[in-house]
Parts: structure tokens; sequence; C-alpha cells
């Protein structure tokens, strides 16, 4: 979690997953590396999350909704691993500005309206209280549908 470990796999995904180096330099493909590096990070909490979840034995809620709009996480995963400052400073040192890769972010807005935000502030406030409630989406590709549970 300290500025060189973020910074050496931040350079370790970026040569050797994404074949990058400093002579084909993307903003795109630095924003990759950074969001496997930080993914690393936040599967290690997930990980401790559940096993703390299962030794509890706690009841678990799944929430499910047709869409999501969670928008962008880069900045938001930064923050709540608590290595925004380090990784901002570490990446000045190394000429790449934070603001510029999280605009590679692609938006991740899963629906186009109001259950949408509702769901992703929903999730929101389960993990800030921390319960353990996971999302599930459905995928679906022409638009609504009709639906029967059975």
């Amino acid at each position: 979690m300290d500025e060189q470990g973020i910074a050496d796999d931040f350079r370790r995904y970026y040569a050797h997953t994404l074949g990058r180096d400093r002579d084909n330099r993307s903003a795109y493909y630095a924003y990759k590396a950074l969001a496997n590096t930080l993914r690393d990070r936040l599967m290690e909490r997930w990980k401790r999350t559940r096993q703390a979840h299962d030794e509890a034995g706690c009841k678990r809620t799944h929430y499910l909704s047709l869409e999501f709009l969670m928008g962008r996480t880069l900045s938001n995963a930064l923050l709540n691993l608590g290595v925004d400052s380090v990784t901002e400073s570490g990446f000045s040192l190394m000429g790449l500005h934070l603001e510029e890769l999280a605009s590679c972010e692609p938006d991740a807005g899963l629906g186009n309206g109001g259950l949408g935000r509702l769901a992703a502030c929903f999730l929101d406030s389960c993990a800030t209280l921390q319960l353990p409630v996971k999302g599930y989406g459905l995928r679906y590709e022409y638009g609504m549908f009709r639906q029967l549970i059975e």
C-alpha cells in the first residue's frame, strides 16, 4: 500500500501485462495498469471481508437489479484504499497525472434511468454501513424485455 509497492506493481503491469515501454506511452494503458494494480489490493480486502462474514455466520443479502449506473470507480477505489495521495505523488515522479488517467476510464453505466442510480446508491449505502450485500444485474441486449420469474 506504499508508494514504492504501487509504483512497482504499476510498472510490472505496464511493461509485462500490457507490453508497453517508455517509447509507446499512452494514458489509456497507464490507466489499465493502475486499475490492475488497485484491483489486486481490492481483491485482498474482498477476500478478508468474505472470510470474516463466513466466520461470523452472518446472513447475506443479494440485490438484483436490471440496471446499475455505477459511474467511474478509479478515483473511488484510490480513496477507499487510502492510497490516493501516495499514488498521486508517486505518479508525478513518473511524469503521470491521475486526472488524465481517470479520464480514460469508461463510464460503467448499465441502464438509462432512475433504477440504475437507485441501485448504485443502495449498494454504496450498504458498503458504507459494512452490510454483507452483493449486487447482481441482468445483461440484456435489445432494450427492455418481458420476463417472468417462476
